[in-house]
């Protein structure tokens, strides 16, 4: 099941410096198992300042 943590955010009460891989550390602890965590957009960039249309 994917679960974004904006989602996670709107039900919990998670500070805004709780990062993903936080919460992963807490679900094991609590002995639920996680199979994986995605950063989505982490190599995305803006447009550059010299770009043109």
């Amino acid at each position: 099941m994917r679960v974004p943590l904006s989602w996670l955010r709107e039900y919990v009460d998670l500070p805004a410096t709780q990062t993903g891989r936080d919460v992963q550390a807490k679900l094991i602890s609590a002995g639920l198992e996680v199979e994986t965590v995605e950063h989505l957009g982490a190599d995305l960039k803006g447009p550059s300042s010299s770009a043109r249309c």
